[in-house]
């Protein structure tokens, strides 16, 4: 039997499922004083309060070659535990 496994459409979709999961407690997080997450489709917006915001694309389409969107999606997921983390440390302080 032979089976030809691709590894890397494997890690696009653990790493679009962790965006997502990670995105998803964003939103949770959100606090009108301080950091409100909203997705959009394909996006989130992130708004500080009297900080400024920034939108970030979650997922980038089957267009890209799967080596792009793996380090894409390894990218955003950086950004959004970055974010997140921020985010409980001030609710921790």
């Amino acid at each position: 039997m032979n089976i030809q496994v691709n590894t890397d459409l494997i890690e696009i979709a653990r790493l679009e499922s962790l965006v997502n999961q990670v995105a998803n407690e964003l939103v949770e997080l959100s606090d009108p004083n301080d950091t409100i997450a909203e997705i959009q489709g394909n996006s989130i917006q992130m708004i500080y309060a009297g900080r400024g915001s920034e939108q970030i694309e979650l997922f980038l389409s089957d267009k890209y070659r799967d080596k792009t969107r793996i380090a894409y999606q390894s990218d955003v997921l950086s950004r959004l535990t970055e974010i997140k983390n921020y985010i409980l440390e001030s609710l921790a302080a």
